[in-house]
This record gives C-alpha cells, structure tokens and sequence, in this order.
C-alpha cells in the first residue's frame, strides 16, 4: 500500500517468486529448508557440493539473470522499496519515514515466524507514529 507495488510479483509461477524473494531477502535458513518435503525441497532448491543450498536457477537464464541471494537483506529490501517509490506519482517521504517504513516491513518478512513483528508490534513501530494515525 506504501508503494502500490507488489514487492516480490511472480511473473512465471512459485520458482519465480521465490528467487525474487530469496534476491531480496538472502536464503531461507537451512532448518527451514530441512522441514519442506522432499519433493518441494528438488522444486525449489539445490544441495551444493559444499553441503549448502542454493534457490534453484530456473533452466534457460544465462550468467546475467542468474539468481543470487543477498547477502544485505535490509538493504536490498531498501532498494526494492525505493524503486517501487520511484514508479509512482507518490510524493516523496522524509528519509527517516522511508527508513522508518524498510525496517517495519524487514522485520515483518523475516524467515523465522518467531522473530517476525506481529500486527499488534508493528503498531507501536515508530512508522506508526500519532502524527500517521490522525
């Protein structure tokens, strides 16, 4: 709603969208990828030589369009979200709000549902400040 853009929009099917994901937000932890079934784990990801996983390439890219997971989650999700801005007729927001709104929606998309801000945090974040809400 902040940008009236989908942050991650698939454009082919869950492979897609989960390597947009995954560009953004850097790998899924490896215990999360240990509890998918098996069958989704070969559709989704590869176990590399080394012993880790990597989000599948979808056949066909070459070495430009490879996927490559980040390695700053925060920031890349700050890059998303700027450009997303950029797209609209939005007017621009103070740095401190924007920052404000990338931290709030990091800590919304973090892998581990135990240390994701629920509704009831996300507002007392300090995006929601008084001064929004009148």
């Amino acid at each position: 709603l902040y940008t009236g853009e989908q942050l991650f929009a698939g454009l082919k099917d869950e492979l897609d969208m989960l390597q947009r994901i995954v560009a953004v937000m850097g790998m899924p932890p490896d215990e999360m990828i240990h509890q998918v079934k098996k069958v989704r784990q070969r559709t989704f990801f590869e176990r590399m030589d080394g012993g880790w996983w990597a989000i599948k390439q979808t056949s066909g890219h070459d070495a430009s369009q490879l996927i490559i997971p980040s390695h700053d989650p925060k920031s890349s999700l700050k890059d998303v979200i700027a450009s997303a801005c950029a797209k609209t007729d939005k007017p621009k927001e103070n740095q401190e709000d924007h920052d404000s709104f990338v931290d709030m929606i990091f800590q919304m998309l973090t892998y581990q549902p135990e240390n994701r801000l629920h509704p009831h945090q996300a507002l007392k974040h300090p995006f929601f400040s008084s001064h929004r809400l009148m």
